[in-house]
């Protein structure tokens, strides 16, 4: 399955990926974190907490 972005949240996403991690977050929570508020992609397993918020 393709999802396409807006270029301009691509880049941004690109770019935040690319940045080094916050103090105090690893390289995966960087990626996790970057990918749900830039690009609003979050996992399958968080879809019942976030609708109900």
């Amino acid at each position: 399955m393709s999802h396409y972005l807006p270029d301009d949240v691509y880049r941004a996403l690109v770019a935040r990926l690319m940045a080094d991690p916050a103090p105090g977050l690893d390289r995966r929570s960087h990626i996790v974190t970057t990918l749900g508020e830039v690009a609003d992609l979050w996992p399958e397993s968080v879809r019942d907490e976030a609708e109900a918020a």
